[in-house]
């Protein structure tokens, strides 16, 4: 069953459970997901003054739970006051938001300071060493650093960047950039409570996918577990080439490209269809055509997703279908899959206060 808890987001320490009438949430891979949750205040013996303590925005979290176990953590942003009906209705995202707050130095520290370099490192161990400033510095303190589980080290390889203190690119802006790279890896911050019933957020890189534990799931039986099962495949953003443009204007522009041998094999023909990108902060050749083909290898061929709904509790845990599983749907005898599995990759979860689970899931393998 779902429970509902209010942390505090520096320690991680329980402060009350809440009951709730309504709610909306999401979590996605390399994305921010949130919602809201509308709070019943009848019963909770808590005065006015108790509830503003308990939702101060950023300095609390709110936990949706499935038998005890983080499903979805989102820290509070604000909320309003139904005086008739006595809910309140509280606003939340994801914990990487705060990365868009953050840089590489913090205000009345950033005189002096060096420019933010991660160098011989894998994709992944750069992203480590980002969240690793932007989160869990060694000398951020309380306020700066979060309950967070990182990696003792992180991976060698030969990738990297630089922050210079000028451009004030925010460490969100960062990550987001490694990750659209060719082989950019997915990234989640997965909610988990330690063993004194702490939040803490794990970090997850992948490799590039996540690729969590696989579920199974017959499909062509009575009462399936995965139901409402809705493929949707969009071409508006293929291209067949890209221009991407750096640093610089006119003749000293920096202007990298991909297309013609990077092209991805089709079943069919397809007319030529370039575009442009923009990645002004980047001086590089070589970065902006490893971008170029980043963008073609995510633009190639079409997007095939589908949404799939599961109830809670009939032959599916939400504790364990999260962003990074993957679902293995099996097919026999089916009028438009036939018999075969189809594995899905779980991009997004999103849910409320009632049983039905809402995954959004791409094949793996494209079309």
């Amino acid at each position: 069953m779902w429970t509902y808890q209010i942390h505090d987001t520096i320690t991680g320490d329980l402060r009350h459970g809440v009951q709730v009438a309504d709610a909306s949430w999401s979590t996605m891979l390399s994305d921010i997901g949130g919602g809201q949750h509308k709070v019943m205040t009848t019963g909770s013996g808590l005065m006015g003054f108790q509830w503003r303590d308990l939702l101060y925005p950023w300095a609390n979290t709110f936990v949706q739970c499935w038998n005890g176990v983080p499903v979805f953590a989102g820290l509070i942003l604000g909320w309003t006051l139904d005086r008739k009906t006595k809910l309140i209705t509280v606003r939340h995202k994801e914990l990487r938001l705060i990365l868009n707050r953050r840089f590489p130095f913090r205000v009345g520290a950033r005189e002096g300071q060096p420019h933010f370099t991660v160098r011989d490192k894998s994709l992944r161990g750069v992203i480590t060493e980002l969240v690793r400033v932007g989160l869990s510095r060694s000398d951020g303190g309380d306020g700066w650093n979060v309950p967070i589980g990182m990696p003792s080290g992180s991976e060698a390889g030969n990738s990297g960047t630089t922050l210079f203190t000028y451009d004030f690119v925010t460490i969100e802006n960062a990550i987001a950039e490694v990750e659209d790279r060719d082989g950019g890896p997915d990234v989640h911050f997965n909610p988990r409570f330690t063993a004194a019933g702490r939040l803490e957020w794990e970090l997850q890189i992948g490799k590039p996918r996540l690729f969590g534990e696989t579920y199974d799931f017959a499909m062509n039986v009575p009462g399936p577990a995965l139901v409402g099962v809705e493929p949707t495949v969009d071409g508006t953003e293929m291209l067949t080439g890209v221009f991407t443009i750096g640093k610089g204007s006119e003749k000293k522009m920096r202007v990298g490209e991909a297309g013609l041998v990077q092209l991805p094999v089709r079943p069919k023909p397809i007319p030529f269809l370039d575009s442009s990108r923009s990645f002004k902060e980047i001086d590089s050749i070589a970065d902006l055509n490893a971008h170029g083909v980043a963008e073609l290898r995510s633009h190639g061929a079409p997007t095939e997703q589908w949404e799939v709904k599961a109830v809670a509790g009939v032959g599916f845990n939400p504790a364990l279908v999260r962003p990074g599983c993957v679902v293995r749907m099996r097919y026999e005898n089916d009028w438009w899959e036939g018999t075969r599995d189809v594995d899905q990759y779980v991009v997004g979860v999103s849910g409320s206060h009632e049983k039905t689970i809402t995954l959004d899931v791409q094949p793996l393998g494209g079309l």
